[in-house]
């Protein structure tokens, strides 16, 4: 009896011996952010400590502070955003980082795998792979089969000292090693992939991209895109006046079109414009009207120039000329990624970033100053005439395509400075102001009267320059804001995309702000209707225009 007394004692000690030193073993590694295996060197004996679990105990079962300017896992992680352009979330971002912990970070990183029956033949030659600590084995095991790590060598033989503190020195060697890893089999140029692609790793940003803003929705197809009203009064003569009030010339070749031939419809927001086949040069043409979505009427609408050679550099993504002779304009080609204002247009290509995952493969207009972030949407948002480049129909381009053939516009380039002797770009060049005579498509561009004169602020009178009126303002020169700062091109985190004016200028200004007085429609964009100024002139006076408000209704639904 006493026996088994005493056998079942023994059991329950032992039982508790061992729950107890798991209990701690995990609570320690919950505090820490350390495995287990940091400090226990056999996970069936608790006892038995690596020299990081000893340091452990000894400094009263908390981890040992770095001496002062030693290398921790924050600055590891800081690292890797420099060299790799990754985020990096650490363990222990206090503690020193171990050559082992290191390698874990990166080959995670990297997604870098290894076969387990390869592991021991790998790390066969050190005469300290049996000592690594098991938790590491693989990540080592990884580097080492990428010719990312050598080991130390002492005479004839080699020593990974896995458990070694890393120095800043050694960690962005090791860093620069993995990036050119990073980097093998990478394509060798940045190439566009389309919005869908970004789809993959960006779900959030890109359903909010395609559900939430104009960008993705100014080229649809005909039955996705065609608004409802449009239909009703083109094909059934809803107003009753027994004739077809709809589009039926096409502007460039002055043929024949029904409803039945457009491609596509432009934008449906403040109007709708209509696509169909240019016969001739094989590109494509508007119809000779255009549709009034808050009247509801239909007007006239004259350009007469192919779209894809005067529109399609701003409703597209990767827009580049591939052929043209500026003794036949006629005979140019063009080709573009995507239709549409695409993740790409704003952020470059993203072949390399799509291999690497990594951030110095993008750009990211949220990581740039607020004159490069409004740069970048002022390349479509202006007017200029452009007199190096002309449409099939010999007139000079209302577009910027870039200066050399074959290449397309980045968002980082700065477009302000290319070919400015055949360029006139009011406002942004020295010798085209705001306040000069202008003519053609650039007639009438500003508001010129009494009060722009008086106080040298010159509102848009026309739509599609907002760059034009923002660089005028304070918010832009003493660089407070930038078109990110309200416009944001899809949800973030951090940031929704803000179309509201009243909603958005109350955030900094209160409750009280008037942004009919600060920011009236001054821009005539269709019949009666005006886009607001972006010059935010506190001294402004101007009467409102009516604006459009409410959402399209399609034809054949959402």
């Amino acid at each position: 009896m006493k026996r088994t007394v005493l056998i079942v004692a023994g059991i329950l000690v032992s039982l508790m011996l061992f729950t107890g030193a798991a209990f701690a073993n995990s609570t320690y590694a919950s505090q820490t952010g350390k495995a287990c295996t940091y400090c226990h060197a056999d996970m069936a004996d608790f006892s038995k400590l690596t020299s990081e679990g000893q340091a452990f105990k000894n400094n009263g079962y908390k981890l040992p502070a770095p001496a002062p300017g030693y290398y921790t896992e924050n600055d590891f992680a800081a690292s890797v955003d420099k060299i790799l352009g990754k985020t990096l979330q650490v363990s222990a971002p206090t503690s020193t980082v171990t050559r082992q912990e290191a390698y874990k970070y990166i080959a995670t990183l990297l997604n870098l795998k290894i076969n387990p029956s390869e592991v021991n033949k790998v790390l066969a030659k050190f005469k300290d792979s049996k000592g690594v600590n098991a938790a590491y084995k693989s990540y080592v095991a990884i580097m080492v089969k990428n010719n990312l790590v050598s080991g130390d060598k002492s005479g004839k033989d080699y020593y990974l000292n896995a458990g070694k503190v890393l120095t800043k020195t050694e960690a962005e060697a090791l860093l620069a090693k993995a990036k050119t890893l990073m980097y093998k089999g990478a394509p060798k140029e940045r190439t566009f992939v389309t919005s869908e692609k970004c789809k993959t790793c960006h779900p959030t940003e890109y359903s909010s991209w395609k559900e939430d803003t104009y960008h993705s929705k100014m080229i649809m197809k005909r039955d996705e895109g065609i608004l409802k009203d449009a239909v009703l009064k083109w094909v059934y003569d809803q107003d009753g006046n027994g004739t077809n009030d709809g589009p039926t010339i096409g502007n460039v070749t002055k043929e024949t079109f029904s409803i039945l031939d457009v491609q596509y419809v432009v934008g449906s927001y403040w109007k709708q414009r209509y696509l169909v086949k240019n016969k001739v040069t094989g590109g494509w043409q508007l119809l000779n009207k255009q549709f009034n979505r808050m009247t509801g009427k239909w007007e006239n609408y004259g350009n007469a120039n192919d779209w894809n050679m005067m529109c399609a550099t701003c409703h597209t993504t990767g827009y580049k000329l591939t052929y043209y002779d500026p003794a036949n304009p006629a005979t140019s080609k063009a080709t573009w990624s995507e239709l549409n204002v695409g993740c790409e247009a704003c952020h470059g290509p993203g072949s390399v970033h799509v291999y690497t995952k990594s951030k110095l493969d993008i750009w990211n207009p949220a990581k740039k100053t607020k004159a490069e972030q409004t740069r970048a949407c002022g390349y479509c948002h202006i007017r200029v005439e452009n007199e190096k480049y002309k449409s099939p129909q010999g007139n000079y381009r209302e577009d910027l395509p870039a200066p050399e053939v074959g290449k397309t516009f980045m968002p980082w380039d700065d477009w302000t400075k290319w070919y400015p002797e055949e360029l006139v770009a009011p406002g942004i060049q020295p010798e085209d102001p705001f306040d000069k005579s202008y003519t053609g498509d650039l007639a009438g561009l500003f508001k010129t009267d009494v009060l722009s004169t008086t106080y040298g602020v010159y509102e848009e009178a026309k739509h599609h320059q907002q760059y034009q009126g923002f660089i005028q303002s304070n918010h832009y020169k003493k660089n407070i804001l930038s078109c990110n700062d309200c416009h944001s091109p899809h949800k973030t985190k951090k940031t929704a995309t803000l179309i509201d004016p009243k909603a958005t200028c109350s955030t900094c200004h209160g409750s009280a702000f008037d942004v009919e007085k600060i920011m009236p429609g001054t821009a005539k964009t269709a019949d009666n209707l005006y886009v607001r100024t972006h010059t935010f002139f506190a001294g402004q006076t101007r009467t409102s225009g009516p604006t459009a408000t409410g959402k399209p209704v399609y034809y054949f639904g959402e």
